[in-house]
């Protein structure tokens, strides 16, 4: 009885004291250790999302594992020259990039780098100089400039005068174009006049032999040339000054009172849209605070004194180390003289007392010329201004000279950079590449796309033995039912197990129908059919926990263990018959029929207290369960290719109304067409595929037999404090994860 209570779910869970005396851990152990072998890519893909990262020697180690892949194998008889080439190719390039890696990053730089910065923390305590400013809550980063210029631009097109602004400038630019072409013919014409030849001159040049008698002197061509150069470079100048006479004078006077017309209308209009505004605001407090900022970074001494830039040592490690691997690459002399010159120019900048006050004020005119409408009454006099005091930054450190030697500094290091033996052969090899893949005067490569069809793909599917799926949680009136450590791999068959089945036949047949109507007219139909074959489909999954929970009316019963299921050999055959008619209207994709038909099943129960029941009638239910999963197969598909017309038909009318609309740009076409009604969700069917138990529900906090998400969770817990002293350590972002079994 107590058997039969427990199969029900009322019976009392055993106790200690009548656990066996004997370890149990061992079989968990070994099948465990199988499952990690199994989820290893998984859990390496995990171990990046939760922000642990393979050290250099592991990278190497798993680039040396892919280099011995089948599918990067180059003496396959089967690929093409060009399939050959880019193999060759591929595999050079990972040869060189592993090269680099050992030469540049062999301390971790790069790993100990990104680990630093996310553990960086640096805060910046600026006084508010525009009360404007002030308000606007905008982070102060590249996508918040970005976002506010777009803001600003798209609004400043929207509107009408400023529209009428831009066509105004473009009539008196071509008012300027048009005094400058005539100075240009006027200036042409004087010039060619000044140069004509004399009649001597033209005999010279008129008969061949002519021009023997008058040999010119050394003197005499410098004289000539001198004075053409004189003559056109006069000529040239007082283009330019008629130029910039035009342009002072069209843009004066009244031209330029309705151009600060324009402009005051639009900004009074537009200063009262909120998004406008605050994005104004943040462009204007973006420049007075990056330029403070870049101004006191230079000495952290200075401006820890001046607590106005707080850091935390985890910075300093990951400038540190940036810095170290970056300088790795070219001339590490012109690194340090580059390093050089830029502390100088920072020092520039923190030494000179104007220089915040100057951005301060560059700051608050962007605003008040995109707020203000009166900016534009007395902006020459603003503006006159800025420029004297930007005139006086540096004048007594030598600013510009010292500046100006790193810029060219810096084109002296990114040229070594280039020149570097492991970046050039790195380039080199991506060049290669390239030019197979898209080959002169050729979209793509015909060859490689054969390669890609008949080889790549299969190779690759190949190479793909496990999928994994850590949790199914399925939940129906009648019961409820948990899988966890569902890794689906090829089951044995024919050839060489790979989820490819063993023969894939694709048959088409077209109909053309003629014939003549009452109205002595006559029609024509066509009728597509395509028949889909699919034999020797295997799959099987081992060692898989389950939990199953049943209450279909008085039928109570709870279990749990582990299983296995085989259906391999033969494996399944599918076959589908389709119409395709593309001129229906409610039919595109019309399914005829379908077969499935499951040679092989087989399946294996452990630690289950039901287990006896499936090895006393498992003759009986291997057929009950085969015939079950053909006709759920059967229903699961009709049920897909239903939804799949209905789709075909909702897309096709979205294109339809999307052409009408005609959308003005591409990303809004995609978007309209790809609207899709979502249907409803059954109320009575829960289904969840995940990592974890959920929070809340049936399945809070219920793991399987054997649960490799509890085992996580109990290395998790266990690893907490070492996670904590790896930070301190600096390797707090490794992981064995990434070592490769050796198998």
């Amino acid at each position: 009885m107590s058997f039969l209570a427990q199969c029900c779910g009322f019976g009392r869970k055993r106790g200690e004291d009548t656990d066996p005396l004997l370890p149990r851990y061992e079989d968990d152990t070994s099948r465990q250790r199988a499952l990690h072998q199994k989820l290893h890519t998984y859990q390496m893909l995990r171990a990046l999302s939760k922000g642990y990262m393979p050290s250099t020697e592991q990278t190497i180690v798993n680039l040396r594992t892919l280099l011995a892949a089948d599918i990067l194998n180059p003496n396959n008889k089967e690929l093409s020259d060009s399939g050959r080439a880019l193999i060759r190719n591929c595999r050079t390039w990972l040869k060189l990039f592993i090269e680099i890696l050992r030469t540049k990053n062999d301390q971790d730089q790069i790993q100990d780098f990104l680990w630093y910065t996310t553990k960086s923390r640096i805060s910046l305590d600026v006084d508010d100089i525009s009360y404007s400013a002030s308000r606007v809550k905008a982070r102060a980063d590249a996508r918040a400039a970005y976002e506010s210029f777009r803001t600003v631009g798209g609004l400043l097109l929207t509107n009408a005068d400023f529209r009428l602004f831009v066509n105004d400038v473009a009539t008196i630019g071509r008012e300027v174009l048009a005094d400058t072409a005539f100075s240009l013919s006027s200036a042409a014409e004087k010039a060619g006049k000044q140069l004509e030849l004399s009649e001597q001159e033209q005999q010279a040049v008129a008969k061949p032999g002519a021009d023997e008698g008058n040999l010119p002197s050394k003197q005499e061509l410098e004289q000539n040339a001198e004075e053409t150069s004189k003559v056109i470079g006069s000529e040239v100048a007082k283009v330019g000054k008629d130029a910039i006479e035009s342009a002072k004078e069209n843009f004066s006077g009244s031209q330029k009172d309705t151009l600060l017309y324009r402009l005051k209308q639009a900004i009074l209009k537009l200063r009262t849209r909120t998004d406008y505004h605050d994005s104004v605001s943040t462009i204007s407090k973006l420049i007075q605070r990056y330029a403070i900022a870049y101004s006191r970074v230079a000495d952290t001494a200075v401006a820890a004194a001046q607590e106005d830039i707080h850091t935390n040592p985890a910075l300093d490690r990951a400038v540190h180390n940036f810095w170290s691997f970056l300088s790795s690459f070219g001339d590490p002399n012109a690194w340090k003289e580059l390093e050089q010159d830029f502390n100088k120019v920072m020092n520039h900048a923190k030494s000179d007392p104007q220089f915040e006050s100057f951005m301060v004020e560059v700051g608050n005119a962007v605003q008040r010329m995109f707020t203000d409408p009166e900016f534009f009454d007395n902006v020459d006099q603003k503006l006159e201004e800025l420029k004297e005091k930007s005139s006086k930054l540096g004048t007594e450190s030598e600013f510009r000279t010292d500046f100006d030697k790193m810029l060219r500094q810096a084109q002296v290091t990114i040229t070594s950079v280039m020149e570097d033996k492991d970046v050039n052969g790195l380039l080199l090899a991506t060049k290669r590449i390239y030019t197979i893949l898209t080959p002169p005067n050729k979209v793509t490569n015909p060859d490689l796309i054969t390669d890609a069809i008949h080889i790549f793909l299969p190779l690759l599917i190949r190479s793909v033995q496990y999928i994994p799926i850590p949790r199914v949680e399925v939940s129906v009136p009648e019961m409820d039912l948990l899988l966890e450590n569902l890794v689906l791999e090829p089951g044995r068959n024919v050839n060489s197990t790979s989820f490819l089945p063993y023969r894939l036949l694709v048959s088409t047949k077209n109909d053309l129908e003629i014939r003549k109507t009452h109205s002595r007219k006559t029609v024509s139909s066509t009728k597509s059919l395509v028949t889909i074959s699919i034999n020797g489909l295997s799959v099987a999954a081992q060692d898989l926990g389950f939990w199953i929970r049943g209450h279909a009316g008085l039928i109570h019963f709870a279990d749990e263990g582990i299983a296995s299921f085989y259906l391999d050999e033969r494996g399944i055959d599918i076959s589908l018959d389709l119409e395709i008619g593309r001129e229906k209207l409610e039919q595109i994709l019309t399914l005829r029929g379908v077969r499935v038909h499951i040679h092989k099943l087989d399946y294996d129960l452990r630690q289950s207290k039901l287990s006896w029941l499936g090895w006393l009638f498992k003759p009986l239910l291997k057929h009950l369960v085969r015939r079950s999963l053909e006709k759920a197969l059967a229903e699961n598909i009709v049920k897909a290719l239903r939804a799949a017309n209905r789709e075909l038909v909702f897309a096709r009318e979205r294109l339809r109304a999307t052409r009408i609309a005609d959308p003005q740009d591409v990303v809004t076409f995609l978007k309209a067409v790809m609207a899709r009604l979502t249907p409803e969700e059954d109320p009575d069917l829960y289904t969840r595929v995940g990592v974890d138990a959920p929070k809340q529900g049936v399945f809070r906090g219920v793991y399987t037999p054997g649960s490799i998400v509890k085992l996580w969770h109990e290395e998790a817990l266990r690893a907490e404090e070492a996670v904590q002293d790896g930070e301190e350590r600096g390797g707090g972002w490794r992981n064995d994860i990434f070592d490769t079994p050796v198998l």
